[in-house]
């Protein structure tokens, strides 16, 4: 019947708040399930209202917010003071307030920290995205470059990377080779077959400097999309910073 009276008594004879002696003479009374005196019953009241009300308002601030340890101690020290009764409850508040706001602006800093790594992530996703949409793809240039270059078209990678002349002239030069080093090794009497051998020497050195010549046009042409992409992102980060500086001016 008095269980829940009989807890906040113990509670508060734990504080070591009030009288321990008539606190204790309250619990046992309350065991026997005996009615409190009214004097006695106020002066309950009085110290639950005063100690243990807020205590309980204490934890459930601090339940609802995330704080870190060293604001958890502080305010640990400062309710022991208060039930010692070093300090009053207004000083208690004061100073809760103040650690609050310590802690607030340590949340600001780190919400805004986290905000911007956030935003850093967001920016080089939509770089990435952008050039997959519209870069080119290296593994196309290699494939064009060793497939086509196989059969005498060297070259096309490049073009695919929009280097336009070099890979028209990788074209011409490979077609030359590749026809005028078949002609040599399939003459007559294989008399000239030796120098055929060297040209097809000569086309293989193109065809592997092709290779990685298109491989690296395509990643230059990437880059190049990803520096826009960069500058343009920053720009637009700059102008919402200017627009964000004159809004709070006004």
């Amino acid at each position: 019947m008095f269980e829940e009276l009989i807890k906040q008594a113990e509670k508060l004879l734990d504080m070591n708040v009030g009288d321990n002696l008539r606190l204790t003479s309250i619990i046992e009374r309350l065991k026997k399930g005996n009615d409190l005196y009214l004097s006695d019953q106020k002066y309950l009241d009085d110290l639950i209202s005063k100690y243990l009300f807020l205590t309980e308002e204490l934890d459930e601030q601090a339940s609802n917010i995330q704080t870190s340890h060293s604001n958890d101690d502080a305010i640990s020290i400062l309710r022991e003071r208060l039930a010692r009764g070093e300090i009053t409850i207004d000083e208690f508040n004061t100073l809760q307030k103040t650690l609050d706001a310590s802690e607030s602006e340590k949340s600001k800093d780190m919400l805004k920290e986290i905000t911007e790594k956030l935003n850093k992530v967001q920016e080089e996703q939509n770089v990435q995205e952008t050039i997959q949409s519209e870069g080119l793809n290296q593994n196309t240039a290699l494939v064009l470059s060793l497939v086509l270059g196989l059969i005498g078209l060297q070259g096309i990678g490049h073009i695919y990377a929009g280097k336009i002349g070099t890979g028209i002239a990788y074209l011409i030069f490979s077609l030359i080779l590749f026809a005028s080093g078949w002609s040599l090794v399939l003459s007559p009497g294989g008399v000239l077959a030796p120098i055929g051998y060297f040209i097809f020497l000569v086309y293989l050195m193109m065809f592997i400097f092709q290779i990685i010549g298109a491989r690296r046009a395509c990643y230059e042409y990437n880059l190049e999309i990803y520096r826009k992409s960069k500058y343009s992102i920053n720009k637009s980060a700059d102008s919402n910073k200017l627009t964000s500086s004159k809004k709070k001016r006004f």
